[in-house]
C-alpha cells in the first residue's frame, strides 16, 4: 500500500507539472498574440 500511495503521489506530481506546462504555453501564446 505504501508503494501504491507513493506511485499515485508521483502521478499527481506529473499531472500537476503537465497542467502547469499547459498554462505556461497558453500564457506565452497570449503574450505573443498581445504583441
Amino acid at each position: 500500500r505504501c508503494e501504491l500511495k507513493a506511485n499515485s503521489q508521483l502521478d499527481g506530481d506529473i499531472t500537476t507539472g503537465i497542467l502547469k506546462m499547459d498554462e505556461g504555453a497558453v500564457f506565452s501564446g497570449k503574450m505573443q498574440t498581445g504583441k
